[in-house]
Order: C-alpha cells, then sequence, then structure tokens
C-alpha cells in the first residue's frame, strides 16, 4: 500500500479541516481526470464548491440524484487523526424518493432554481439541511501508513410533524400530514450505500490496495415508543493496512471479515476489493489510445465579446457530465487576469509572451504538451487574446494535429458593439470569416429589426457557420459540439481554404497595443474610477485587479466600449496590484501609474 503522504504531500498541522478537504480533493481529482478509471469505478458527473467553505456535488452510476460532500469536524483520537464529513442526497425532481422527503424538502425539488441550490449547496446551509443523509468519517494514522473510512447513517430518518401540514386551495383545507404523523421517512443508509461504495473504490485505487478488513455494525436508536429498529444507526468500516476499529462500544457487531478468514468477503462483488481490476494497464495514465486525444476548441471574439462567460458556462457543463476540461489562456499583454475569473475546477495554461495567433504556434505546442503530461483532458480550449486573428493559427494547425482532435472555431460576437469593434480593428472580420461557430452574444440589447440586420451582415462575411443566440454565456454545448472519440465519424469542421492560410491581418497591423500599469499602493476607490472612466475612447479595454484604500478584498477591474465594473476578488489573493489597457498604441503613451493616482 502507498503512504496516504505519498498521495497527499501535506503534513498534518494545527488546521485539520484544511488536511481532510484536501486530502478528499485529492483523491477525487486523481480518480476523475482519468476517463477509463472514472467510468469504471462509478463516477458519472463531479463538481466543486468552493463558497463557504469547500464540498463538492456528485453523481455517480444508476442514481437519478446528486450527492453532496463536504467537511464538518475533525477530531482525534491517540494517535490517530479523524475528519468527519456530511453527506447529502439531492433527487431529481421527478424521482419517486422524493416523497419520503420532508414536504418542505419535496417542494424544494420543483423550484425553478433547485439544481443551482444544489450547485451551491454550501451557500444554502437550511435547504442542505433537508437533505442530509449521513456522514463519512475518515480516520488517517499519524504515520500515514494506514487509513480506516467509514459510512455512518441512520436506517431511516423519521421526522414527525406535531401540529400537522395542511394547505389551502380554492378556498379548501386540505390535510397533508395529520397532526403526530410522519413528515419524512427516508432510507438514508440505503441511499448513501452506494456512494460510499464508489469513494471507497476510489481510495482503493489510489492505494492500489483493497482493504484488509470489513466490519458493518448497529446501534439501536431509543424513540418515545421504545426501541425502533428502523431508526437505528448503521455504521460500515473499511479499513487499509490496520485492523484497528473505531465502532461505538455499543454497537452490535452485524457482519465482520478481516484479511486472513477463510470465509467468503462480504460484498464480494464491489469494486472497492477488485486490486487486480485497480492495477490494470488499461487504467493507467500512460495508456492513451489514438481516438481518444482530446477534442481541440478555438475560442476568439473581439475584446469585451463575452468569452469568458462563455467559457465559464462551457466548464461548468463538462464537469457535470465528467468530463474534465483544459484551458489555454493566451494574453496580448504579459500579465494574464482571466484565469482569476473562472472556477478553480479545470486545468490552465497561460501563455503571456505574445499572441498565439501571430506568432507563438511553438508556444501553443509546448502548453498542450504540458497539459498533457499532467493531465488526461477530455478537450482542451485555447481562449485568445481579443486582438487576435485566428487565420494565423489555422495554417500551422498541422503541427498540433497529433496531439489533439480539432473541433472547430467558435467566434463570440459582441452583437450591441460589433460596428464599434470593426473600426477598432479588421481582426474582427477575420474572426468571423474563421469560425465554424458563431455565438451572437448580447442580443437582449438590439431591437428585433437591428438584431436582423447585423444577422444579415455576417451571414454575408461567413455563409457557412452555425449561428446560435447565446445570451450571458449560456448555450448548451451539446448543440455545438460532437463529444464522440469515433474519428471515423468525426467531421474536421475547420474551413480547408484557411488552413494552408499566408499570414493574416494582425492587431499590430491596426496599431493596436498593450501596456501593463503597476501601483505600488492602495488607491483612492473614487478618483480611480473618475480617472476610469475619462481615458481616450481609443483605449478599448482595460482589465486588472486593483487594491483599494479601506477595503480588505482586492477588486476586480474591467473596462470595455467605455463602460467599466469593480468587483471584489473575494478569497482570492494577489501579489501584485495592476491593470492592463489594450487599445491605440498613441492614446496608450498617455496612460501611467501617475494618470490614475493625481
Amino acid at each position: 500500500m502507498k503512504n496516504i503522504y505519498d498521495i497527499h504531500p501535506e503534513a498534518f498541522s494545527e488546521n485539520s479541516q484544511a488536511w481532510f478537504t484536501g486530502f478528499l480533493r485529492t483523491l477525487l481529482i486523481r480518480t476523475n481526470f482519468m476517463i477509463n478509471v472514472r467510468n469504471r469505478l462509478g463516477w458519472r458527473g463531479l463538481k466543486p464548491t468552493f463558497r463557504n467553505g469547500e464540498g463538492w456535488t456528485c453523481r455517480i452510476h444508476g442514481a437519478k440524484g446528486v450527492y453532496g460532500i463536504a467537511f464538518e469536524k475533525p477530531f482525534n483520537k491517540g494517535t490517530w487523526h479523524l475528519g468527519l464529513f456530511k453527506v447529502y442526497y439531492f433527487p431529481a425532481h421527478n424521482e419517486e424518493i422524493v416523497e419520503d422527503y420532508s414536504i418542505a424538502a419535496a417542494m424544494s425539488c420543483q423550484d425553478p432554481d433547485y439544481l443551482t441550490y444544489v450547485r451551491e449547496f454550501l451557500c444554502y446551509p437550511d435547504f442542505a439541511s433537508m437533505f442530509e443523509i449521513a456522514k463519512i468519517r475518515m480516520a488517517v494514522s499519524e504515520d500515514g501508513e494506514a487509513l480506516i473510512t467509514s459510512l455512518i447513517a441512520q436506517k431511516q430518518i423519521v421526522s414527525i410533524s406535531v401540529e400537522g401540514v395542511s394547505c389551502e386551495r380554492a378556498g379548501q383545507t386540505y390535510s397533508l400530514i395529520e397532526a403526530g404523523g410522519k413528515d419524512q421517512k427516508l432510507q438514508a443508509y440505503k441511499i448513501a450505500q452506494p456512494f460510499f461504495k464508489v469513494l471507497a473504490a476510489t481510495i482503493s485505487y489510489n492505494f492500489s490496495e483493497s482493504p484488509m478488513s470489513l466490519k458493518k455494525s448497529q446501534i439501536s436508536a431509543n424513540v418515545q415508543n421504545g426501541s425502533d429498529d428502523l431508526q437505528a444507526c448503521m455504521e460500515f468500516s473499511l479499513a487499509y493496512n490496520t485492523h484497528e476499529d473505531f465502532s461505538d462500544s455499543d454497537a452490535e457487531t452485524l457482519c465482520f471479515w478481516k484479511k486472513g478468514m477463510q470465509t467468503p468477503r462480504p460484498d464480494e462483488g464491489a469494486l472497492f476489493w477488485e486490486s487486480n481490476l485497480i492495477q490494470s494497464s488499461r487504467f493507467q495514465k500512460s495508456y492513451v489510445d489514438v481516438l481518444e486525444k482530446p477534442q481541440f476548441i478555438l475560442l476568439t471574439g473581439f475584446l469585451g465579446s463575452g468569452k469568458t462567460s462563455f467559457l465559464k458556462h462551457l466548464i461548468e457543463y463538462h464537469t457535470a457530465n465528467n468530463r474534465f476540461v483544459a484551458v489555454i489562456q493566451n494574453e496580448i499583454g504579459e500579465t494574464g487576469l482571466d484565469s482569476r475569473l473562472l472556477e478553480d475546477d479545470y486545468a490552465v495554461v497561460e501563455i503571456d509572451e505574445g499572441c498565439v495567433c501571430c506568432s507563438l504556434i511553438g508556444q501553443l505546442k509546448k502548453g498542450i504538451l504540458q497539459i498533457l503530461s499532467n493531465h488526461q483532458p477530455d478537450v482542451i480550449v485555447l481562449e485568445t487574446s481579443g486582438l487576435a486573428n485566428p487565420l494565423n493559427l489555422m495554417a500551422e494547425l498541422d503541427e498540433i494535429d497529433h496531439l489533439i482532435r480539432f473541433d472547430s472555431v467558435t467566434t463570440v460576437v459582441d452583437m450591441k458593439n460589433y460596428r464599434e469593434a470593426t473600426k477598432c480593428s479588421s481582426v474582427v472580420f477575420d474572426q468571423i470569416k474563421a469560425a465554424d461557430i458563431i455565438l451572437l452574444s448580447k442580443t437582449d440589447l438590439l431591437d428585433a429589426e437591428l438584431l436582423i440586420s447585423r444577422k444579415k451582415e455576417l451571414r454575408l462575411l461567413n455563409p457557412a457557420a452555425m449561428m446560435i443566440n447565446c445570451l450571458n454565456g449560456e448555450v448548451n454545448p451539446a448543440l455545438l459540439y460532437a463529444e464522440t472519440n469515433d474519428l471515423a465519424v468525426q467531421s474536421f469542421k475547420c474551413n480547408n481554404k484557411f488552413k494552408h492560410a499566408k499570414h493574416a491581418h494582425s492587431h499590430t497591423e491596426d496599431g493596436l497595443a498593450a501596456i501593463k500599469i503597476t501601483f505600488d499602493k492602495a488607491l483612492d476607490k473614487h478618483k480611480f474610477i473618475e480617472k476610469l472612466n475619462g481615458v481616450p475612447q481609443s483605449i478599448y479595454r482595460i482589465k486588472g485587479v486593483v487594491k483599494f484604500v479601506g477595503i480588505n478584498d482586492s477588486c476586480f477591474v474591467q473596462m470595455v466600449n467605455g463602460q467599466s465594473s469593480l468587483s471584489p476578488a473575494s478569497g482570492k489573493e494577489f501579489s501584485e496590484s495592476f491593470i492592463i489597457c489594450i487599445g491605440d498604441s498613441d492614446s496608450l503613451n498617455i496612460l501611467n501609474q501617475y494618470y490614475f493616482i493625481n
């Protein structure tokens, strides 16, 4: 068995919560970034939430709903470190089991925003508490050699409505639950078991070792009418490299097995026993079939068009479907920022030495190799600078064809500011011409007649591209991209007339450039906003992160098309305060830190 600290190389400190949440994160990520492994072990979707703590929502094979897991508390027992996690089950709104939850929980399942609450369940503790079903306890030996993981749950969670529940409809009162009746009767242990077994199989995979012992026990519940077996607390424990036990002293042992016993192992078909399967070369990272090259999407669009908003939704979609997205972000400036605006459920490589679509195909290849050496992504997205011309990159795609499975050029077009963008740079025309998919953003800001007119303009530039409205970056990626790995049925959507194109127009030929301005002290917020709103119209984009006097958190700064916004960078730390200004080269000469300070 591997040492725990080999898998999660972080020593225990006073902050045990951080260690246990990090340990769980390591287990989940190491498994779910392996396409074959995650599917075989039973994972069908995984999404982290870092708001109000750290937790995960998960889908597993055979379950219609979504499981949630979040850390509750740490404690010690002798030389062992223990961490307790809460487990939740959020049923699908049409799942039969909804009827077993409380009336309040069942009603929440029908709320149009139900899945939004589920994805960020840590932000809504009252909501989440209605769906808590179990706890998982992890015990780690001080030397890192042994691990015990346990599922603790009631056979049935029963809650009584003292006064009853009724509702009114059409002037009549209907009784939903009689006074003293059961508001909830949930078979919690049964619901939690499938999730625990998938998590246990994940532990076995990471340690390359099956459990040395298994124990199932029960603690009878004392209720008002005497002992009730249905409300007994059940415990299911698996021990790795130890026979020690943390079960309650009053627990009745229902099943016990340890290595060396002649009796058959319980749950014989469970994947946490399958050490031979886990060690199979079919599930190692080095095994990558040529048909499993990652899908490659070139995401482009002029400054402020909405690329990052779309990318956030794309990552969320693939994460929910257990597909891992790797992002390569390329900024024209010397320091990237957009990666800080995304969530942390993706891998990212930033290429900041220049515009990859102008001159750095070698840097792109290096970025792809870096990602492939550390991960096995399903999808790689190159998010280019807003001033990048994709035609220059497409002419050299043959150099990375053996590494990726090219899908398409996706161009985001700001329909409100389209005309202004074309006046800034002719690169906008090439971004549209190169597109296989055109996403129309900010369409809600135009009247119907103007929208139709601008769509006709785009269609003249590119008669063949798929054109879809994309409000606030939201569009179902399943409508846009093929997800099959079968190369025989893949349509190479790249326009062949561009594949061997010569050097195309670039932003430097339009006299556009970028500068970085750093600030060595906190700024006056009101003075900064005043200066920001006063920059010349030939400065097309400003973005960065700035520290203001009297405000604890740094703030993200955004300005595009003359409209500025500030938003707190809550929970994110930055080593410097800076902004990137993009615009006409001559206009940039007047901007420096003194312009914003004085």
